[in-house]
C-alpha cells in the first residue's frame, strides 16, 4: 500500500483478551483470517487497551492504526490519517477526539463536561482526547516505556469509568 511519499507494508492484526478462545470466533473475523487477518490472543485482559498495549510492543518502530471491530469505517479513513500524519508526524492523530475543559485549578474538569466529537481544531493540542471509535493513527514510539507497565495500568485504569 503507497500513499504519497510513505510506502508501508499494511499488516492486519487483531489482539484479543485472554477471555476470548478460538472457539468462540464469530464467522465474520474467520471468513478475513482465511484473507489473511492475522488474530492473536493475548495473555491477559488489558479491555480497551487491548489495541495498542501489544502491537506497540511488537512492533515499536511501526505506525499503529487502531479502529473498534464492531464500527463501519469509510475507505477513506487510512488515507485520510496518513494525510495528517504526514503534516504532523510526531503528532498521534485521530478521526475523532473530545476536547478536554480544564478546571479552574487546571486538573481535567469531569468527563461529561468536556466537548465532545471538537471538530474546530485542527491541529495538533493537549486538549484533545483521541476516541478509538474514530480510528486513531500512533506515530512510532510516541509513548513511553511507563505506558507499558502491566501492573500500574491495570490498578489505574482498566476499569475507569468516564462518568
Amino acid at each position: 500500500m503507497s500513499c504519497g511519499a510513505i510506502d508501508f507494508g499494511l499488516v492486519s492484526r487483531h489482539y484479543l483478551d485472554a477471555d476470548v478462545s478460538p472457539e468462540q470466533l464469530p464467522p465474520q473475523l474467520k471468513f478475513f483470517q482465511e484473507r489473511g487477518l492475522k488474530i492473536k490472543f493475548t495473555p491477559y485482559c488489558l479491555k480497551c487497551h487491548t489495541k495498542y498495549f501489544f502491537a506497540m510492543q511488537e512492533y515499536p518502530d511501526s505506525i499503529i492504526i487502531t479502529v473498534d471491530d464492531d464500527v463501519f469505517y469509510g475507505n477513506d479513513l487510512v488515507e485520510n490519517l496518513i494525510y495528517t500524519h504526514q503534516r504532523y508526524p510526531n503528532a498521534i492523530s485521530a478521526g475523532r477526539v473530545h476536547r478536554i475543559h480544564l478546571m479552574p485549578d487546571g486538573h481535567p474538569a469531569p468527563y461529561l463536561e468536556w466537548q465532545h466529537e471538537c471538530t474546530e481544531i485542527r491541529v495538533p493540542s493537549h486538549e484533545l482526547f483521541a476516541t478509538g471509535v474514530g480510528g486513531i493513527l500512533y506515530p512510532p514510539r510516541c509513548f513511553g516505556l511507563e505506558t507499558f507497565d502491566r501492573e500500574a495500568l491495570t490498578q489505574l485504569s482498566l476499569y475507569t469509568t468516564l462518568y
